[in-house]
């Protein structure tokens, strides 16, 4: 933060701190995203110095972002928006900071902190506990409610069309609530919950919609955010691009996966960090619409891939024992396994075989972890030459050890190859 500091100094702008860092000091919570706020003069002065040593992420809305250290640091111009797109983006006009107040979503969001060395003390040294710091944080603007609401934690809007305008804003609400503690204001939660701000979702960007589901349910915390957002019949689905709609799955939600989950023990799940589990849970939400997900996340479309794979092999002809249970999961991740495992549990999937979910249990208890010691050098050295009988031999003692769960030393496969070495010679 010191270089965006001596950038400004030296050039004579004033840059603010604003949003939600100022907002999680007062709220006695660590940031580590700062947003900042500058001139259009300035704006353009902060750019071109910073991008001869950092690579810069602009937007065609007078902003970019950029890593510094471990933050993460959004510059913004000030400025007007205008809303005329249903999408949820602004048409901006260049402004002064006076005019940038009213562009934001919250009153809580509208405090602008000038960045001095003090104030880049507080926030960004993170001095969450005010006794063990002589720092002062100073709001130099703000919104006439911004103290008033930060004190008393409460959601309030700037203006009556602010959720029918960005409708995002009504996911970030549920978001403050869980992640912040904080509750609506009277009127603020009549607009959240009038039918203007619901149709206004259902003609948000589809795109900009699941990256921000997605963002939230990233977060180590993004199983509670998500199970907000269902309560809230803030999820949709889509069967065609131009048709969304709320979703009515058919559960308990919450609950049902808490339940279900609990029932693979501690020392498995442990194996699944608490970002993978908040992204199984949005997808069990969505079990009969998981392709609804795909192609905004990386992991997430190697997770829904891999459980495609096991539902597809599930249903055809599938036999049901140990070893093609082991064929079927082997290479796929633990989370995708629990995934189908608990679908199978909750009749989600419908299977022919009652004892495919011990099988499960069994493979990612025991056989997963099964393989073969011998090598295709020690088959040698007892007189198997060829490659392909190599191959057949290995393969016959993995799924031997597979279907009897057994454990061998390396002396024991030797000898059990061997004793049935007559039935490979050509």
């Amino acid at each position: 933060m010191d270089q965006v500091y001596e950038v400004c100094k030296q050039s004579e702008i004033p840059v603010y701190f604003v949003g939600g860092c100022v907002r999680d000091y007062l709220l006695c919570k660590k940031s580590t995203d700062f947003d900042l706020a500058i001139d259009s003069h300035g704006f353009e002065v902060l750019c071109q110095k910073l991008e001869k040593n950092y690579a810069l992420n602009k937007s065609q809305f007078s902003t970019f972002s950029i890593n510094i250290g471990d933050y993460n640091v959004d510059v913004a111009a000030f400025r007007m928006e205008t809303y005329n797109r249903a999408n949820g983006l602004p048409d901006i006009q260049l402004a002064k900071m006076e005019k940038d107040i009213n562009r934001r979503d919250f009153t809580i969001n509208t405090g602008y902190t000038l960045m001095t060395k003090s104030s880049i003390r507080v926030l960004v040294g993170a001095h969450l506990n005010r006794n063990q710091s002589n720092d002062i944080l100073k709001i130099n603007y703000s919104h006439l409610h911004f103290f008033e609401d930060i004190e008393n934690k409460l959601i309030r809007i700037l203006h009556p069309n602010s959720f029918v305008e960005d409708a995002s804003r009504l996911l970030r609400a549920v978001k403050y609530q869980v992640t912040l503690g904080l509750n609506f204001e009277t009127d603020t939660q009549l607009k959240f919950n009038s039918k203007l701000a619901r149709s206004a979702l259902e003609k948000f960007s589809l795109d900009r919609y699941k990256q921000i589901i997605l963002d939230y349910a990233l977060k180590s915390n993004g199983k509670h955010i998500i199970s907000a957002l269902y309560n809230e019949k803030l999820l949709l689905y889509t069967i065609s691009s131009s048709s969304p709609v709320l979703t009515n799955v058919k559960m308990d939600s919450m609950m049902s996966f808490d339940s279900s989950l609990a029932l693979f023990g501690k020392a498995l799940l442990e194996e699944v960090d608490d970002r993978t589990r908040s992204v199984l849970f949005l997808l069990f939400i969505y079990h009969e619409h998981i392709i609804f997900w795909k192609n905004q996340d990386r992991s997430v479309n190697l997770l829904i891939e891999e459980i495609t794979a096991i539902q597809s092999g599930l249903q055809v002809d599938f036999i049901c024992d140990a070893w093609h249970v082991f064929k079927l999961l082997q290479g796929k991740s633990i989370a995708s396994i629990l995934f189908v495992s608990l679908l199978i549990q909750n009749g989600f999937i419908a299977i022919d075989h009652p004892e495919l979910i011990i099988e499960l249990s069994t493979y990612l208890d025991k056989t997963r972890f099964t393989k073969v010691l011998v090598t295709g050098t020690d088959l040698k050295n007892i007189g198997i030459n060829q490659g392909k009988q190599i191959g057949v031999m290995l393969n016959s003692l993995l799924k031997y050890k597979v279907n009897k769960r057994v454990n061998m030393t390396i002396n024991e496969e030797i000898n059990w190859i061997a004793s049935r070495i007559n039935e490979y010679r050509d």
